[in-house]
């Protein structure tokens, strides 16, 4: 949870995650919060299983925050 709390400063695409989930969805603080830790774990977890290092330009959502 703590890594998803700092992804919000530090990662344009998990912020906007973040606040879609709060403004559009209508999410509670730490239920976005969670539904951001959830997004990572996966991306953690894909990144695990092909041994590969986290590339923000290969993740779908940071690509369509970067471009917007």
């Amino acid at each position: 949870m703590w890594w998803a709390f700092n992804s919000i400063k530090m990662s344009p695409w998990a912020a906007a995650a973040f606040r879609d989930a709060r403004d559009q969805k209508g999410q509670r603080y730490h239920r976005a919060r969670r539904g951001l830790a959830a997004r990572w774990t996966r991306i953690l977890w894909r990144c695990w299983t092909n041994h590969e290092t986290y590339d923000p330009a290969r993740h779908g959502s940071a690509a369509l925050i970067a471009a917007a």
